[in-house]
């Protein structure tokens, strides 16, 4: 049993050390594998006669022995080189590869056709009969005789009503022709047939391949795709190894003139559709391509072409597809055509692009377009005053757009294309009628001004005809509420024996009567005629008549005149606004405290009127100190709880008109003249906005 044991143990190990050498084996093996090896000893261009060859010589060598040799120009394959020529002096240089004796190789390849000249990549690659490969990998200079062209004869030729280019000479290449193309003014027209026979040009040319069949001739249809006129006529000889050269000449094509004639032309109309419908006919040498139609020399559309016309045909029998002559059709003038009397031109297309015209006159009537305005009704949004307009309108052509403009002023246009099917029912020959509602809400400007006005809203139908209505209406004036800040309990500040309810008084007077000039209605807070009326009212009391005043009045503009004090060297103006309006919206979540180091909140989502106001503060601060020659004093424009701007449903400003603390600057505000010109200011910019 040990015995057996021992015997099992020396078998399992024999096993184990033959696996181990033979891998041992196999990586040495493959460590000393001899590598296949190629060198072109030898690459020229040799010329015999009219052919091009390129001669190689060289050896290769494979563990287990080359195959075949092939050559490539440009990664191109051209050919097989002679393998297995003798080699003794690479057998005795590597004597461990297999049939290295026999390493050589060589031949010449036939580069006439397939190779252009030029600096070429010229690789040879060993195969060796396990299919490994390697390769050897050179540049050569190819030259070849340039190519050549000539154009002997070219002429136009008709037959019957076809127009044809006769064209004939000859061409030559080192790698031989491959085609010849035609061109007329660089467009590709056809090919002709290259290859014939001239043994003159081979006398000539005896180098170049194939030079014998030099030839070109043929003749190539131009009836539809070359128009009359002086023409570049270009040929182009392509080589076999794409090389080309070109020849170029100059002719003269003629063609009988294009004609068109409108026979018939008449207006139909079917339902609310209207159309101009056409009859005639159009010759043209090149075959007629398309039909347009123009009315005032505006493109409607296209009439049919190519109908049967024998007696065209008979009376030009010479002109391509005269039998085709004819053309006709309707076209749909409904939208795009006003009546009156109107040039409908017909333009004749040919294939060759050339063209000819036909003018004729006719009358379009139309049934007149109608207009009605059912409503109209003034509202008020806001500081803004409005007008809505419902209404109709018909058009035998559609109604495109509603205008709207007062005194002649363009307004807006209104919304149209409403439905209507009670107008359908009425005016059912009217295209698009079920259509002819219009209705809508439009601003009344701020410089119209206020009185009685003509409101004049103008129908246009697709076609440009127009119908218009005129209206009176009356617009209402804005109310203006100023202040004249203080005039109660006190006289506000005081400065070198001047009181500021004087100054503000002053020019309050100055800015209700400009602004009642322009035709705005005003309200004054305070009476400077009677400065006292209100001294026994607390300074909340009386603030708050001031603001309650203007809310129940409901305003569009709320101001409040002021002058300040500071340092005697201080000068300039400012202006205030709220961006809270609680009476009008009081969102706690939207409450932020202002930053200007007063009491109060600012609204982070101001209301229109809010926004207003800043924007009114703004622009009347630019006005007063670019005008008035006063500097801005920051922060300038300042967002501020203050009672007559907080609690105002309306926009809303208090204005700072100068300092009183700056003498010469007190003069300014003292001054008859400069009130009025602070006045005027503020009235320009009120009409600007309000």
């Amino acid at each position: 049993m040990k015995r057996n044991k021992s015997i099992s143990l020396v078998v399992l190990l024999i096993f184990i050390v033959t696996n181990i050498l033979n891998c041992y084996s196999v990586q040495a093996y493959t460590t000393n594998q001899n590598m296949a090896k190629i060198w072109v000893e030898n690459d020229i261009v040799t010329n015999e006669g009219d052919k091009q060859y390129l001669e190689i010589k060289g050896w290769s060598i494979n563990e287990s022995g080359v195959k075949e040799v092939k050559v490539y120009i440009d990664d191109k394959f051209v050919g097989n080189l002679t393998s297995g020529q003798k080699r003794m002096d690479v057998k005795k240089a590597y004597p461990s590869y297999y049939d290295s004796e026999n390493a050589g190789f060589g031949g010449k390849i036939d580069i006439t056709r397939n190779v252009a000249p030029g600096k070429r990549k010229v690789k040879v690659e060993s195969i060796g009969n396990d299919g490994t490969r390697t390769t050897n990998t050179k540049s050569i200079d190819i030259t070849k005789s340039a190519p050549k062209a000539w154009i002997e004869k070219i002429t136009e030729t008709k037959e019957g009503n076809k127009q044809y280019l006769e064209l004939k000479g000859w061409s030559i290449n080192a790698s031989g022709v491959k085609e010849i193309k035609v061109y007329v003014d660089d467009k590709y027209i056809g090919t002709l047939q290259n290859g014939q026979k001239r043994m003159d040009v081979k006398k000539a040319y005896p180098s170049y391949y194939d030079s014998e069949n030099a030839g070109f001739g043929g003749k190539i249809d131009i009836t539809r795709n070359v128009a009359p006129g002086k023409r570049k006529v270009k040929v182009e000889s392509i080589g076999n190894d794409g090389t080309r050269t070109t020849n170029i000449k100059s002719i003269d094509i003629t063609k009988s003139a294009p004609k068109a004639w409108i026979e018939k032309i008449t207006e139909t109309k079917e339902g609310n559709k209207q159309y101009l419908e056409l009859k005639g006919w159009s010759i043209n040498a090149s075959g007629v391509k398309e039909i347009k139609v123009y009315v005032d020399d505006k493109y409607i559309g296209t009439l049919q072409n190519g109908q049967k016309r024998m007696d065209v045909k008979k009376a030009y029998p010479s002109y391509y597809d005269s039998e085709n002559a004819g053309f006709g059709g309707k076209i749909d003038i409904t939208r795009n055509v006003a009546p009156g009397k109107r040039k409908v031109k017909v333009e004749s297309i040919g294939n060759d692009g050339t063209r000819t015209t036909n003018t004729k006159s006719i009358d379009i009537t139309k049934p007149a377009p109608k207009i009605w305005v059912e409503k109209i009704t003034e509202i008020k949004k806001g500081n803004k005053q409005k007008l809505e307009i419902k209404g109709w309108s018909i058009n035998a052509s559609g109604v495109r757009e509603v205008k709207v403009y007062i005194s002649d002023k363009y307004i807006g246009k209104l919304t149209s294309g409403q439905r209507r099917d009670d107008i359908k029912h009425t005016y059912p020959s009217y295209y698009n009628s079920e259509y002819a509602g219009f209705s809508g809400i439009i601003d009344i400007p701020n410089n119209i001004g206020a009185g009685n006005k003509i409101l004049k809203i103008i129908s246009e139908g697709n076609d440009g005809s127009q119908i218009a209505t005129n209206k009176t209406i009356t617009v209402g004036s804005r109310l203006i509420v100023i202040d004249p800040g203080h005039l109660g309990h006190d006289s506000g500040a005081c400065a070198y024996g001047v009181r500021e309810s004087d100054l503000n008084a002053g020019v309050a007077v100055k800015l209700e009567k400009q602004l009642q000039g322009m035709g705005y209605r005003t309200y004054m807070t305070r009476s400077p005629l009677r400065p006292n009326e209100y001294a026994a009212l607390s300074t909340a009391n009386e603030l708050k008549q001031r603001y309650t005043a203007a809310n129940n009045l409901k305003a569009d503009l709320f101001i409040s005149l002021h002058h300040d004090v500071a340092g005697s060297n201080s000068s300039g103006m400012w202006t205030f606004y709220s961006s809270w309006k609680p009476g009008i919206k009081n969102n706690p979540s939207d409450l932020r405290s202002l930053t200007t180091g007063y009491d109060g909140n600012r609204d982070i989502h101001p209301t229109r009127e809010a926004q207003l106001s800043k924007e009114f503060g703004q622009k009347v601060l630019n006005n007063l100190t670019s005008k008035c020659g006063y500097p801005a004093v920051r922060p300038y424009v300042v967002d501020r709880n203050l009672s007559v701007t907080v609690h105002t449903n309306m926009p809303s400003v208090l204005i700072e008109l100068g300092m009183m603390s700056n003498r010469s600057e007190l003069r300014r505000c003292q001054s008859s003249s400069g009130q009025q010109q602070k006045a005027k200011v503020i009235a320009d910019t009120v009409k600007s906005m309000f």
